[in-house]
């Protein structure tokens, strides 16, 4: 007996209803800690599903304007709106339709990748890999699990080889908090113009091989922060002869570099613009040897340092620097229980600011050492504005032309 037609039009609703839409494995496996934030979408709170999603939008489309507008989007707009998105949120929306998941496979949406804010396993990193790494890749980022119960990583030997031979122009390489004992640095990416190995396990001379096969001959930024086995052997052993390409070296809480590794740095990275060596013991000899032989500094950045002469740092030492531009000599705040004695004097200090004709920023802890009659000394300088846990224990004085400073201090005042 045929069936009625109320009958087969339920039947193809529920088929609709339960039909899976096309989605890849690495968007299914994809393990983040992060929260999917759906906006105005509102579905039923039972599990969320891609599927629950389209059919929602779909429908409230349909119903309120006839027809669904995202389809007669053109491509570009479309790829402009997804760029706005995050890796998780990309993966998920791969899983919404056919049309969707050929959108996000395009290369324009994967040549700036984030993945340090979730704890991914290595296997769903491969599987990232193989599903949207391309050539287009420039920059990407990974966390590790170091501060994780997890026993496992986020690099291998065959990740950074996949990643070689996958992203051949790959510059940029950020790892967080990861164990680099388990990966060789001779498989590094060739082209790499950054990396940062930021809070990882680091065994000495990790970096060794990767500089004497000629690995990062095209480096110019390195950051080692709170990296804790970077040290003095590891700078002589990746210097042998001056790094003249590295432009940026930050190892700031790097607590294994003494001043004797201070002094291989002004010796082997002539042409350094920045240098980070927040939190690391100096001495008067090293201060001199900076501002003789990184003339081309544009950014210093001594936050915390203690001279491990016990004696106050002469700042002239640093009066040659006539390219710098941010200055940062912030030390413990007096109300902290960690504050120790004064490492400079107050008046060498505003002598050092008048002294330098390029300085936009300086950095300077609130102390009995560095009063507001120190930085009214200081010519051209106005206190400037700031957010954040250290506003009140640090000043940030900026350096303008006498007609602006003049209009500044009128909008404070106002």
């Amino acid at each position: 007996m045929p069936r009625s037609k109320d009958k087969e039009d339920a039947l193809m609703n529920k088929a609709l209803r339960t039909t899976k839409t096309p989605c890849n494995s690495a968007a299914n496996s994809l393990d983040v800690n992060a929260v999917l934030d759906l906006g105005d979408v509102c579905v039923d709170s039972d599990v969320l599903t891609p599927q629950k999603v389209a059919d929602h939008l779909s429908s409230a489309i349909h119903s309120e304007m006839g027809e669904c507008p995202v389809r007669s989007m053109p491509d570009s707009v479309m790829l402009e709106i997804l760029g706005y998105l995050s890796v998780k949120d990309l993966c998920r929306a791969a899983c919404v339709c056919r049309g969707w998941n050929h959108l996000v496979r395009q290369k324009p949406l994967w040549r700036v990748v984030d993945l340090s804010p979730y704890k991914i396993s290595l296997v769903n990193i491969r599987k990232l890999v193989f599903a949207y790494f391309s050539d287009s890749l420039r920059s990407l980022s990974l966390g590790g699990f170091l501060s994780s119960v997890k026993n496992t990583e986020c690099i291998s030997d065959s990740l950074l080889q996949e990643l070689g031979n996958r992203c051949p122009k790959l510059q940029e390489l950020c790892i967080r908090g990861a164990d680099l004992s388990k990966a060789s640095s001779t498989n590094l990416p060739p082209k790499l113009q950054t990396l940062k190995l930021i809070s990882c396990n680091y065994p000495t001379f990790w970096l060794t091989a990767a500089f004497k096969q000629s690995k990062l001959d095209s480096l110019k930024h390195l950051d080692m922060t709170c990296s804790n086995g970077f040290g003095n052997r590891d700078l002589e052993s990746i210097t042998p002869a001056p790094m003249t390409s590295v432009l940026v070296l930050k190892l700031r809480n790097c607590y294994r570099i003494t001043p004797r590794g201070t002094s291989r740095i002004t010796d082997n990275f002539p042409n350094l613009q920045e240098l980070d060596l927040s939190k690391l013991p100096q001495t008067n000899e090293t201060l001199q040897k900076i501002g003789r032989n990184l003339t081309q500094l544009r950014i210093l950045r001594l936050h915390q340092c203690t001279n491990s002469e016990n004696v106050l740092f002469d700042l002239h030492h640093l009066s040659p620097l006539k390219q710098l531009e941010e200055l940062d000599v912030s030390t413990m705040p007096d109300n902290s229980p960690f504050s120790e004695s004064p490492t400079y004097d107050g008046n060498v200090l505003a002598g050092l600011a008048n002294s330098l004709p390029k300085l936009k920023v300086l950095l300077v802890s609130k102390n009995k050492h560095f009063t507001e009659g120190h930085v009214q000394r200081v010519n051209n300088g106005c206190v400037m504005h700031q957010e954040g846990g250290d506003a009140r224990a640090m000043w940030r004085i900026g350096f303008y032309p006498h007609d602006r400073l003049i209009r500044v201090a009128q909008q404070q005042t106002h």
